[in-house]
């Protein structure tokens, strides 16, 4: 090797320690830049088209990746590091080739994805355990963290409460006591309202959660 491509090599060298730095601070534009002077730079280091489809490859370039280490390989043929990277890029992309010509084969098709029906008995019994388990039977996971979060929060109030040990016997007195005398109960305006805002949670939680059970089925039968 003469003193020019010694320099070359050796400059070649530097830009790929120095991407691989930037590699791991997660600075893959850089280092992809730096690796593209490096191959500029030495056109013949195979070390240099290796890491430049490394680095393709995390910047999601597959096919110039695959470039690169084909052209890796060409220059030192044996070099196992990149002919394995090049056979994994290469089945990468025939697989992704795979799956766009079968998602475009059932759009033009006019498949459907198939979708299971959903169990509004399953949806019931679920919310009637604790809101928010039919939402996430029918896959309202928003809905169903809130209507969760909501009626724990009301639980905990009640039980922290004084009389919060006795909140079933005060149940029964705040359904069956006189109207007008809701202050006779045993228990203050706050965990009576707490109290109330529960049992409309779970009531909310079990009719919302049959009626989007079933419209998900009317949708799947109309072919939504």
């Amino acid at each position: 090797m003469n003193d020019e491509l010694t320099v070359a090599r050796a400059e070649a060298d530097k830009l790929i320690s120095q991407a691989n730095v930037l590699r791991l601070r997660g600075q893959i534009a850089a280092a992809l830049d730096l690796c593209e002077q490096a191959v500029k730079v030495d056109p013949e280091c195979a070390a240099a088209w290796e890491m430049l489809g490394d680095m393709r490859q995390e910047a999601g370039r597959m096919e110039e990746a695959k470039s690169a280490y084909e052209k890796a390989t060409a220059i030192e043929p044996g070099r196992v590091s990149a002919e394995r990277k090049f056979a994994e890029c290469t089945l990468a992309l025939a697989n992704l080739k795979m799956q766009q010509d079968e998602w475009k084969r059932m759009v033009e098709g006019g498949e459907k994805i198939y979708m299971p029906k959903r169990n509004q008995g399953i949806a019931l019994l679920l919310s009637a355990l604790m809101p928010g388990l039919g939402q996430i039977y029918n896959g309202e996971f928003v809905k169903a963290g809130a209507l969760m979060g909501l009626t724990m929060i009301g639980w905990i109030v009640i039980f922290a409460s004084p009389d919060g040990g006795h909140v079933v016997q005060n149940m029964l007195k705040l359904f069956f006591a006189p109207p007008g005398s809701v202050s006779g109960v045993g228990m203050s305006p706050l965990i009576v309202s707490t109290l109330l805002s529960v049992i409309a949670l779970y009531f909310y939680g079990l009719l919302d959660a049959v009626y989007r059970a079933g419209a998900h089925n009317r949708a799947l039968e109309k072919g939504v």
